[in-house]
């Protein structure tokens, strides 16, 4: 079933028509955005947390070239539009975290 989902999406107009769709629509030309609502105990919103928390996921997304992968292949927006085509296509994606000194926060996809 894989395999005919795959060459669907290759070969076939309406699919791969319906896959560009839903990635321009989905992830828009920013890609993925991060947007963090955690709460104090006491039930009100943590502003500072939740700002510093996206701006260090905005900083992980440009650092080091602007490369999110381990190849150093794919930004973050490339990469999010990979994650979405396998998902569409293949009904599920893996993703492995590597370790990588050279990366700010060592770590890599």
């Amino acid at each position: 079933m894989t395999l005919r989902a795959r060459d669907l999406a290759k070969n076939n107009e309406i699919v791969s028509s319906y896959i560009n769709l839903m990635i321009r629509n989905v992830l828009g030309d920013k890609g993925f955005q991060l947007l963090v609502t955690a709460y104090n105990e006491d039930g009100t919103a943590d502003y500072l947390a939740n700002r510093t928390i996206e701006n260090f996921w905005y900083d992980y997304c440009t650092s080091y070239k602007h490369y999110v992968t381990a190849d150093e292949q794919q930004n973050a927006n490339d990469f999010d539009k990979h994650i979405l085509f396998n998902f569409l296509v293949d009904g599920e994606v893996f993703i492995r975290k590597i370790k990588d000194p050279k990366s700010k926060y060592t770590i890599r996809y």
